[in-house]
């Protein structure tokens, strides 16, 4: 029976493997456009842009809880394959935005997306991985993604080398193209994550839902984290947002640097991570996450002191940051993400790692409303950032003070997921 279980599963392994491929690819295309695209197309400015996109993020935020009802009522294929066509939805949107409104829908719709993804891929990859087992299956698909967004990347760069505003439009539609055939493997693909979830045996009634909240809520170091991944969140958008803009606007750099920080940073990553991680291991996790956020504060105070380059040594200087960012990055991550993992006992971890995602997320749908610094001196941005990273960082201090202490114990390494 398992063999015949396992036989059949591997075809949908293999569609899925292709679908993810094919997803991060198109993801990685644009990544580096998600707020660039409109200075380059429109006549919107900075500010409202930042503003618009915040405003887009924080509508969507809520979204992510329908994303697990999604999966919980219809399946994690169907939300896989929903957040794929929102996404196409609103990347179509993109080529049409001439006004803030049509901006905003825009906006929303790959947020709504991205929500639901972030719901569904987990229970996507348990639904699949029932035969060999979730650890494995998810550390292949989320290498063969990180190779995908690096191969896009490269292109992405030549492209917009090439032309900033044809070579933007071009890659939208690309991955508008990607998108949809993700979306339709996803729906072909058979096996165990193509069936809706069996209905419960015994459904928990409001009540107990709440009182398991409440011990959520109420548990040491729970209000310490949520600040923590709040304040750290939007760091992980910093050199796709921030960073870029700053470098095309101010620095008169080509738009394709985007695409070449963000092949840079995950360059460095796939390279370096597993060395970094066995060297942290002998570190106390409030170590590597000071280490980290300290890393970002050295960042922005460079970026504060270095005064305009010319183009090659502009180009140098850029790639430099990548990599500084990606080492910071790689020291607060898998850290703070074993301590949302494990923090909490099984029957209440995905309440504990959900909260954790939504403040991260709020942080992050915020950030954007601060673009509008970078049309005064880019000094005030960069101050918000580092308090960012030092609130952030303090607030997992804070936190693993009142933790059991063997969550402030390095143990195996964490992967580097995205986001």
């Amino acid at each position: 029976m398992m063999d015949a279980r396992a036989g059949a599963a591997a075809p949908a392994r293999t569609a899925v493997a292709v679908a993810a491929f094919t997803d991060a690819f198109g993801t990685g295309l644009v990544i580096p456009l998600s707020v660039l695209f409109f200075t380059l197309t429109t006549d919107v400015g900075l500010a409202e842009i930042g503003l618009v996109a915040s405003a887009a993020s924080l509508v969507a935020l809520p979204f992510g809880l329908l994303g697990g009802t999604i999966v919980d009522r219809l399946g994690s294929r169907f939300a896989m394959v929903s957040n794929n066509l929102l996404s196409a939805a609103g990347f179509v949107l993109y080529l049409m935005v001439n006004d803030i409104l049509t901006m905003f829908f825009a906006l929303l719709l790959v947020g709504l997306g991205d929500r639901i993804y972030w719901s569904a891929w987990t229970s996507y990859i348990r639904d699949l991985s029932s035969v060999d087992g979730y650890e494995q299956l998810f550390s292949k698909l989320e290498s063969l993604k990180m190779a995908a967004m690096g191969c896009a990347s490269v292109i992405a760069t030549v492209v917009l080398a090439a032309g900033a505003l044809t070579g933007s439009r071009t890659l939208v539609v690309i991955n508008i193209a990607v998108t949809v055939v993700a979306g339709v493997i996803y729906a072909l693909a058979s096996g165990a994550a193509a069936d809706p979830p069996a209905q419960n045996a015994t459904k928990r009634c409001a009540p107990t839902e709440w009182r398991e909240w409440r011990a959520v809520i109420g548990m040491s170091g729970f209000w310490q984290v949520l600040v923590g991944q709040f304040f750290l969140g939007p760091l992980s958008i910093f050199p796709s947002v921030a960073l870029v803009v700053y470098l095309v606007e101010q620095w008169d750099m080509n738009p394709a640097v985007g695409t070449a920080l963000f092949g840079v940073s995950t360059g460095t990553v796939a390279l370096a991570l597993p060395r970094v991680n066995a060297l942290m291991r002998r570190a106390r996790r409030s170590t590597a996450i000071g280490a980290g956020c300290l890393g970002i504060v050295v960042v922005l105070v460079v970026l504060t002191v270095v005064p305009v380059l010319p183009q090659v040594a502009a180009w140098t200087f850029a790639c430099a940051l990548g990599v500084a960012i990606a080492f910071a990055t790689m020291l607060y991550v898998p850290p703070t993400n074993a301590i949302l993992a494990t923090a909490t006992a099984p029957s209440v971890r995905g309440r504990f790692v959900a909260a954790g995602q939504t403040a991260s997320a709020l942080g992050i749908a915020i950030y954007p409303a601060f673009l509008g610094l970078l049309d005064g001196p880019a000094w005030q941005l960069w101050v918000v950032t580092a308090i960012c990273a030092i609130v952030g960082g303090a607030g997992y201090a804070t936190a693993l003070r009142v933790l059991p202490p063997e969550l402030n114990s390095a143990g195996r390494g964490v992967a580097l997921g995205p986001g």
